[in-house]
């Protein structure tokens, strides 16, 4: 089973709590005559005497833990904790004793000697070290002051005859099981944890480069660059990797190579004589794919410089454009033991090089998430043939290796667990741990005063199983409305908040009783008082009120704990699962500013989107955009005709602002005309700054007067004091230009500059000391630069910069020499050419010969392909009326059905229906069209059979009626193997159908509180795509 850690670093989440990472082991307890249990405190030798005679119930043996540590300094400490004191409580809470408060001892205080010195709390309830209760500080002394009142004012008996002051002994006792040694003693500061760990149940964290798993020379050149140790991140996957386990990272952290690169060249420094009984060809031992060329060129350079300490490790570079001449032209060293590179390359390579993966035992996959996200078929197909170079049974006894690295995890990552063999799963986040579990995320969303009714059509389903149902509120108030209404519904309610402290023993007991299947247990709790009780088993949480911030959020996510240990420790998906733990929101009206956040999520899950949330966020883009008018036009929409960020995200501007784009231009210029232009500062391959050449030239005077004033030496006087916005001028060695400081900073007592030339474009880092002063007469000409772009040309395999070496050769031939153009487009002071072509004049003729065409000599590399929809986009920024807005997102239409003899009858409620597609097959219906500019898509798992051949799709008043035919003319008692929140039965077609043999039951309104909106009463238990209705 897997591990659940926490870091202790401090953070602002509210009533987050903190427990013990040590075992308590209590030995037998003897009770005085007044029934008082007493607690006898052993020495270190008695309690591993007393574990040897323990029988650990959930584990098959106790494994030794570290806590990892941050003291207020921000020192990182790392303290082993004794192995003799490794057990397990979980599942033993019946047989915990409880001790006698003394007077004038706090009771809520931690013990800070013996067995417990110098040992931190990680994250609460799953460290196999500790099951204690503990509390911060500020947090026991809030609860004790409520309860204490509460026990005061509190008229109503307890439960089972006990005195008051009993349980609130037993209450404290359940908080913190062991009290100080000493009273005089003053309770350690628990701090409150910030980041959950989930690892495998073998890993171990080894935080000091001192006993990392890595060889002295790398260690030695880590501390030579500063490395003072792992990171929380890098202390938990050195060692997997460095071992040769299959490694599975998702974390923030994870982005940077350093998780892998010391490891990996660890494992083939040392373990060489592994790969002797390979054929002796080329080929490297490790492949490393990039999402992107410039982290291929940062991974690379990073490999030169650790490969230096690392013997018989090379590194190779490979970034092949789509010309076969180069391909086949890459020479691989026979020494070659690692190749960095991206998958689309790869490919190409692999299709010239038939025995390029011959001695390939490693595959590391940097930024995973983005590579399955960018190149999915193509992960597949590299995938498949490592796969197949590994299974060759001449290499059993050599290295089989898969690292995965990434940020977030998503479901099309789901298919590399198929060739993993149990994987080391490292995830520092509970909301990427939760998308790794699969955890069905559903979202309802209604207004303030409809909250109630939908929560109790959630709760309207029969299950198979026994369910554990928490419903979460912020305050007393609505826990008590909730507690009320789901009583009413025939539900088993349970309820806790401050009025109802004093039966939180016997609400737990309820809830950690065993239920027989069919029967549902609903906890309605507070977010105050929902981490006291611990519950990590719950199947389904339902978010009654929406979480106040990230840590709330967590809070509640931990109670699904148990189902994500599960599914962390199984890591495989070769078998769907017929249950999944559900994630339940309701969001009204109040919380329309978070469903931006909201999408995000459930778009990552893969959850069905309600279509008013799209409506709903289309709203927030459009007013995120209009507070962005006066920001710079996205630099990717113009080179690319398209934004590669999340608009939501991205901080540029994505649509014409007439004041700033058609008012401000420079010249006369208008599209369609030709121009001469001269590239100055080339920035890529297809985006250049520059100067339109035209007679008359105002620079050109400019750049005269400057170079004739800064000749003589009494004019050089040296800028003083400079600062930001400041016009100074400069020295490019033959002539002087003026530029803008953007910025100034000393290091070592040196001053530099960061400034813009103003009439080349470009910037660059300068000596402050090489700043001249500017007179003012030479203020008045405003800038010279413009931005030019070239036309329909992008860079392949989806990359969103260009290769340095297609920047270079391009840099070459252009700059500094004119160039005639065509103007497609101009917005301010950028300009869009189609064509761009270079010219030179013949001696003695007026004749001119075309040298090169810049579009074409890109696209000569190899590296770039053709973008024929960039001009396109550009001019529909001009006139958004001229291409249909469309969603990128198909929606799941609303389906009414209901049945006769021997048909069933589906009726689409959209309007307007166009270009609608619909296919039967014996045991399904694919239904797919367009209404309001939006794709809908509907795919149907029907419960019984039906006949293909007789069934038909008519679109009646812009409706589409599905009629389906019966293979057995007997009645369903519903439509869909698993039942779906827009799939619901047509109530007003009982009354034209007096020959009706469904099983559908009429309710009385007077009996239910809401309406019978759900497809049917009795339903399969939670499924993969079973979801609530709304």
């Amino acid at each position: 089973m897997p591990i659940l850690l926490q870091t202790n670093e401090p953070t602002s989440l509210d009533n987050q709590h903190r427990r013990s990472s040590t075992s308590l082991l209590n030995d037998k307890s003897s009770a005085d005559h007044n029934g008082n249990t007493l607690f006898l405190q052993k020495s270190q030798h008695q309690f591993s005497h007393c574990q040897e005679q323990q029988q650990v119930l959930t584990s098959p043996k106790a494994v030794s833990r570290s806590a990892w540590n941050s003291t207020e300094s921000g020192q990182k400490l790392y303290n082993d904790v004794p192995e003799n004191n490794t057990d397990e409580i979980r599942g033993q809470s019946e047989e915990k004793t409880f001790p006698v408060v003394r007077e004038g001892q706090y009771p809520l205080e931690m013990p800070t000697t013996g067995v417990f010195a110098g040992v931190e709390s990680p994250w609460p309830a799953l460290c196999k070290v500790d099951r204690t209760r503990r509390l911060s500080n500020e947090t026991q002394k809030e609860s004790i002051a409520r309860i204490g009142t509460l026990n005061r004012n509190s008229s109503s008996p307890p439960p089972d005859d006990m005195g008051q002051e009993q349980i609130f002994t037993k209450l404290l006792y359940f908080l913190n099981s062991t009290p100080p040694e000493e009273k005089d003693e003053q309770p350690k500061i628990v701090r409150n944890p910030q980041q959950a760990v989930f690892i495998s149940k073998t890993l171990t964290a080894y935080p000091t480069l001192e006993s990392a798993s890595l060889c002295g020379s790398i260690k030695k050149r880590l501390m030579a660059t500063g490395n003072s140790g792992p990171n929380l991140t890098e202390s938990y996957c050195w060692t997997p990797i460095a071992e040769g386990s299959d490694t599975i990272v998702i974390s923030p952290d994870s982005s940077n190579p350093m998780c892998y690169i010391p490891p990996l060249l660890s494992y083939l420094n040392c373990a060489s004589v592994v790969y002797k009984v390979l054929a002796a060809k080329h080929g490297p031992h490790v492949i490393v794919l990039c999402s992107g060329w410039d982290k291929c060129h940062m991974v690379y350079n990073l490999l030169l410089d650790y490969c230096k300490c690392a013997r018989l490790v090379n590194p190779m570079l490979v970034l092949v454009g789509q010309s076969d001449e180069e391909i086949q032209g890459i020479n691989f060293r026979k020494h070659c033991d690692v190749l960095v590179t991206t998958p689309h390359c790869l490919l190409r390579c692999m299709e010239h090089h038939g025995l390029l993966l011959l001695r390939l035992c490693h595959l590391v996959l940097d930024e995973v998430d983005v590579l399955f996200s960018k190149a999915g078929s193509q992960m597949s197909d590299i995938l498949e043939a490592f796969k197949k170079t590994v299974s060759v049974e001449t290499r059993d006894d050599t290295a089989e290796q898969i690292v995965a690295v990434g940020n977030t995890w998503h479901k099309d990552m789901e298919l590399l667990l198929n060739y993993t063999s149990c994987p080391q799963v490292i995830i520092t986040s509970m909301e990427q741990a939760i998308m790794f579990a699969n955890v069905q995320q559903i979202l309802h969303m209604c207004l303030d005063c409809e909250k109630m009714s939908v929560l109790l059509q959630c709760l309207d389903f029969k299950p198979v199983n026994a369910q554990k149902i928490l419903i979460f509120t912020s305050f007393d108030e609505e826990a008590e409305l909730v507690h009320k209404a789901v009583q009413t519904s025939s539900t088993y309610s349970l309820l806790l908040h401050e009025k109802e402290v004093h039966n939180f023993t016997y609400i737990l007991e309820q809830w950690k009783k065993k239920f027989s299947p069919g029967t549902m247990i609903c906890l309605v709790v507070t977010d105050t008082y929902a981490p006291i009780l611990e519950i990590t088993d719950a199947s389904c949480i339902i978010h009654y009120s929406f979480p106040r911030n990230i840590g709330v959020l967590n809070k509640r996510l931990f109670s699904l704990l148990d189902y994500v240990q599960s599914k962390i420790d199984t890591v495989t998906r070769q078998q769907k699962d017929c249950f999944r733990a559900k994630s339940v929101l309701l969001m009204t009206e109040k919380y329309a500013r978070h469903a931006v956040d909201v999408l995000k999520s459930l778009q990552q899950s893969q959850a069905t989107i309600p279509p008013e949330l799209l409506d709903l966020t289309e709203g927030i883009l459009q007013a995120r955009e209009e507070l962005k008018s006066e920001e710079k036009l996205c630099p990717y929409l113009k080179r690319l005709g398209y934004c590669i960020q999340d608009k939501f995200s991205c901080r540029y501007r994505h649509h014409v602002n007439p004041t700033i784009d058609l008012h401000g231009r420079i010249g006369s210029v208008e599209t369609d005309q030709s121009i001469t232009v001269l590239p100055l500062c080339v920035v890529d391959a297809a985006c250049f700054y520059g100067r339109i050449v035209i007679k008359d030239d105002p620079y050109e005077k400019l750049a005269k007067q400057l170079n004739e004033y800064y000749n003589s030496s009494d004019n050089r006087v040296l800028a003083r004091n400079v600062e930001t916005n400041q016009l100074c001028a400069i020295s490019d060695g033959s002539s002087y230009c003026r530029v803008l400081v953007l910025q100034t900073r000393r290091v070592a007592s040196v001053s530099y500059v960061t400034v813009k030339y103003i009439d080349q474009g470009g910037t660059d880092h300068v000596p402050g000391h090489k700043l001249l002063q500017l007179p003012s007469v030479f203020h008045a000409l405003p800038p010279q630069y413009l931005e030019f772009i070239v036309c329909r040309v992008k860079p392949i395999d989806s990359e969103v910069t260009w290769d340095p070496k297609v920047t270079r050769l391009i840099n070459r031939s252009i700059r500094g020499k004119q160039h005639r153009a065509k103007v497609v487009l101009n917005l301010g002071k950028t300009y869009w050419l189609d064509p761009m072509v270079q010219m030179s004049s013949l001696a003695g003729l007026s004749t001119y010969v075309f040298d090169l065409n810049v579009r074409q000599e890109i696209l000569a590399t190899g590296m770039a392909t053709d973008n024929p929809e960039h001009v396109i986009k550009l001019k529909a920024l001009l006139n958004p009326c001229m291409t249909p807005v469309t969603s990128a997102i198909s929606l799941h239409p609303e389906v009414k059905w209901y049945e006769r003899d021997d048909t069933v009858s589906l009726t689409v409620k959209l309007h307007d229906i166009t270009n609608h597609k619909c296919t039967f097959d014996t045991a399904r219906v694919l239904f797919s069209g367009y209404a309001a500019g939006k794709h809908y898509e509907a795919d149907l798992c029907l419960c019984k059979e039906i006949v293909p051949e007789k069934c038909q799709c008519l679109v009646k008043d812009g409706e589409a009626i599905i009629t389906l035919k019966k293979k057995n003319n007997k009645s369903w008692a519903r439509l869909l193997v698993h039942k779906h929140p827009n799939v619901t039965y047509d109530y007003d077609q009982l009354e034209d159908s007096e020959d009706s043999t469904s099983h559908f039951t009429l309710l009385n309104p007077a009996t239910k509180p809401f309406n019978i909106v759900s497809e049917s009463m009795a339903s399969t238990d939670y499924s993969e795509i079973d979801s609530f209705s709304d």
